[in-house]
């Protein structure tokens, strides 16, 4: 008879082998999760962030006539904002799965909020500057366009004052290697020197 299933390509298994995988499976162990409140500072700056990117898309034609280093500023805000969103949904919204990593972008959000709203509320105050740049398009639009240019300030000026909040926050509330604290030292440092 076995001869025979041989033949056939039929081998007898018994439950206990069939479900070995099963009986030997463990779940694999997480850790528990600290609630996150909705007024983190974390949140702040993804929002701010938000209105960032809406900012823009709306304002597509404006964000075009404005100076090349705002500009910049502005497209480099993007970026960091598309990423820090893309990763913190992959985190489930728990940036302590990766704290080093948020608090460098932390760093980089704060300085060019800061200077982004420096040199936007600077510019607003030049309205010979601000019709330079808009040329034809500011002519009739030149109130609604320095409306729009203080918003933007408005939301670099968010993004600095929630992400120092967050750092703050990770600083005070959790350990971090000194020369990774370090860096937003220095880089508070060369921000300052660039608004002189």
């Amino acid at each position: 008879m076995q001869d025979d299933d041989k033949k056939n390509g039929i081998r007898e298994i018994s439950f206990s082998e069939l479900a070995g995988d099963m009986i030997t499976y463990k779940p694999k162990v997480t850790r528990n999760r600290e609630q996150i409140r909705d007024d983190d500072p974390y949140f702040r700056v993804i929002d701010a962030g938000h209105d960032l990117l809406m900012k823009k898309k709306r304002g597509k034609e404006l964000v075009d006539s404005l100076p090349k280093s705002l500009q910049g500023m502005i497209l480099e805000l993007e970026a960091i904002m598309k990423e820090i969103t893309l990763s913190a949904m992959e985190d489930e919204f728990d940036y302590r799965t990766q704290m080093d990593r948020y608090y460098f972008h932390m760093i980089r959000i704060n300085s060019l909020g800061t200077l982004m709203a420096f040199k936007m509320n600077r510019f607003v105050k030049d309205r010979t500057a601000v019709e330079k740049y808009l040329g034809e398009l500011g002519k009739d639009r030149f109130p609604e366009f320095l409306r729009e240019l203080r918003l933007f300030a408005g939301i670099g000026e968010e993004l600095a004052m929630s992400s120092g909040l967050f750092m703050d926050h990770l600083e005070n509330d959790y350990t971090l290697e000194p020369d990774v604290m370090q860096k937003r030292i220095l880089e508070n440092e060369r921000i300052m020197t660039l608004m002189k």
